[in-house]
């Protein structure tokens, strides 16, 4: 589920994260900010603890205004749009994003007023300071695949939704194996290729005595995480699709070495071309008409291909291919 993350009342050195049973609520998972990547449990303690002595933040400025210096670095508050930490004061991340240099000078402008004589002299104790406004760009949010990108970036994982999700009616037929499965598949595959998805996460390229490149890549599906091994030539010809930020099928050779699973790379494809091969076509949903010139542009953009696009639209009754 696509959950906004707040700030919980928690000790962070506790848990990263805990699965939470609320009232009249599906379960939830409750991410803890000092567990973000360049964040730090100490800033986000003070935040909660600003939160918990005023209350609610109501709004980008009114976090402005109360912002603790500990959790004022940029980079911190990057990474915490990144993961969502503000939806529940602004739905677009991307605006967000785009604008902390703006909530960085005005948290810094409050904090000196505030640390300031004059502050007293000239507004008198009980002066009420409205909240900034700040300028957004115009524009829509990120895209589904770049939200989670940039979640991804900031949690070093997966949390709210997978790259992979789009495509979980098209795999079954694809015969893939979930990295969740591997150690079994691989004792009774009889040494025959299997076939793993995978968004990939990290490469590390190696150098061998004998002067030829190879590389661990690191892959993420719905089951976990997996490591593949690459070598000269086959690395060769996937280079361009492992620099790309696409989903991929790598056809692999999997054994079992000292009880633990290695996988050695055959073949790598972008799943769309997997999925549109083995189906003959490839069905676009949409449920809003304001998406249709984008779409155009982006199938113009990428030229032709192997297979027919179909296109359906989605009401709250029917589905109409057109």
């Amino acid at each position: 589920k696509n959950i906004p993350i707040r700030a919980p009342d928690i000790n962070y050195s506790d848990a990263s994260f805990t699965v939470e049973d609320t009232p009249n609520k599906p379960l939830a998972i409750r991410y803890a900010l000092g567990a973000l990547r360049n964040v730090g449990s100490e800033a986000m303690v003070r935040l909660v603890a600003e939160r918990q002595e005023n209350g609610q933040f109501s709004s980008l400025g009114d976090l402005a205004k109360r912002l603790p210096r500990e959790g004022s670095n940029k980079r911190q508050l990057e990474n915490l749009a990144k993961a969502g930490a503000f939806d529940s004061l602004h739905k677009n991340r991307r605006q967000v994003f785009e604008c902390l240099d703006q909530l960085v000078q005005q948290a810094d402008l409050f904090r000196r007023e505030a640390e300031s004589e004059q502050n007293i002299l000239f507004r008198g104790e009980n002066c009420s300071v409205t909240d900034p406004e700040f300028r957004f760009s115009a524009g829509p949010d990120w895209s589904n695949s770049d939200r989670l990108t940039r979640e991804f970036e900031a949690l070093g994982l997966y949390l709210s939704a997978h790259p992979l999700d789009a495509y979980r009616a098209q795999l079954e037929s694809l015969r893939i194996v979930s990295s969740q499965n591997l150690e079994d598949a691989v004792k009774s595959a009889n040494q025959k290729p299997l076939k793993l998805d995978g968004q990939v996460t990290g490469v590390q390229e190696r150098v061998s005595a004998r002067g030829n490149r190879f590389a661990f890549v690191q892959f993420t599906d719905k089951g976990g995480m997996f490591e593949v091994t690459f070598f000269s030539e086959t690395l060769s010809n996937a280079r361009s699709l492992l620099e790309r930020d696409v989903p991929v099928l790598v056809t692999v050779e999997g054994r079992m070495e000292n009880d633990a699973v290695r996988l050695l790379a055959q073949h790598v494809q972008s799943l769309d071309d997997a999925i549109a091969l083995k189906m003959g076509s490839l069905g676009i949903w949409i449920s809003d008409e304001g998406c249709l010139e984008e779409l155009y542009e982006c199938l113009k953009k990428d030229g032709g291909g192997k297979a027919q696009v179909k296109l359906f639209v989605q009401d709250n009754r029917d589905e109409i291919e057109v």
